[in-house]
């Protein structure tokens, strides 16, 4: 993708964006997103995000359409981006396209002050009423993220290319956690919005608040799916160069049950943790052979092939896995 091709496709729909000159336009590549290329567009004093939906991260077939509306309905509470524009059409450009405001500031650095300012903004989207509200929805969240594990063990085990000991690890833990699924079941509600991908490269930090990016698979669940991911080691490492601290996890928690009253919170993040890590060692693990196997976007594959490698984490799984209440 080329600056020439987005500035001449910003020439054709500047009226749209209510601007009249966009020749002056700078336009830079941003990000290493995995399913959407970013391209940070300032004129002026305006300053815009162009996101390119290259693949669907939540299996909609119009993800780029789903993440615009879910930035409308959050629009209120002042916590994500504003949308901007829309083009499902596919006609400039082989991908779903969406313009949404540009939030300054940096990518989450973990801090005791930078943890409260996320634990407020969290607070906000999983207190944000969602009556009659048209998202995603896990009705029985452990189940269905335990059924989201197993399908993953299921794909994984028809790659060519594919790790016997990641097969193993996660169909003994699987059979033995499905055990007890039963017992868990009155304890996981899906009562809030959650983000899903709570990674600190998703998480913009002005030193005043907090702003959450990358709503492409938002849904309705039980809030700790969220909390238990924002504390997974996996996930930290994505885009941080530690993982948050006991004394940061104390201090996220302390002003999230005070915003939310969600006085049961920290007993229902293992199960989801657990879950999580198996998930998402299973992504990373077919990604990694969607490299391999030469079927993945070359760009996407390119730029993120050594972060999937360190997603991977058996041992991080194995730790986790030896913990379980199972």
């Amino acid at each position: 993708m080329t600056s020439e091709k987005i500035l001449v496709y910003l020439k054709n729909i500047s009226a749209n964006l209510g601007i009249n000159d966009v020749s002056k336009a700078k336009i830079s590549k941003i990000g290493k997103g995995d399913y959407n290329i970013n391209y940070h567009i300032q004129i002026g004093n305006r300053n815009l995000l162009l996101r390119l939906n290259i693949e669907s991260q939540s299996g909609l077939a119009n993800q780029i359409v789903y993440e615009y509306k879910t930035l409308q309905f959050l629009e209120q509470y002042g916590i994500a981006p504003s949308p901007i524009y829309l083009d499902d059409s596919k006609k400039h450009f082989p991908y779903g396209l969406l313009i949404e405001e540009f939030i300054s500031g940096n990518e989450l650095i973990f801090s005791i002050d930078s943890i409260k300012r996320t634990a407020k903004t969290i607070a906000k989207l999983h207190n944000a009423p969602i009556k009659n509200q048209d998202f995603m929805k896990w009705e029985d969240p452990l189940r269905e993220q335990y059924n989201q594990a197993k399908d993953d063990l299921e794909k994984y085990k028809k790659r060519k290319v594919r790790n016997e000991e990641l097969i193993s690890l996660g169909s003994d833990f699987l059979t033995k956690f499905e055990k007890n699924l039963s017992n868990f079941k009155k304890d996981y509600i899906p009562r809030s919005l959650t983000h899903t991908d709570l990674n600190p490269a998703n998480i913009i930090d002005n030193g005043r608040e907090v702003y959450l990016l990358d709503w492409e698979k938002a849904r309705i669940d039980d809030p700790s799916y969220d909390v238990a991911i924002f504390f997974s080691k996996l996930l930290n490492l994505w885009a941080s160069p530690r993982v948050l601290t006991a004394e940061e996890k104390k201090a996220f928690l302390d002003v999230y049950i005070n915003e939310t009253n969600d006085k049961t919170i920290e007993e229902r993040i293992q199960n989801r943790l657990i879950l999580y890590t198996l998930h998402g060692v299973f992504w990373a693990a077919q990604r990694l052979s969607d490299v391999e196997e030469s079927v993945i976007d070359k760009n996407l594959g390119d730029q993120n092939y050594e972060r999937y490698k360190k997603f991977a984490d058996l041992e991080e799984l194995k730790k986790l896995i030896e913990i379980a209440p199972h």
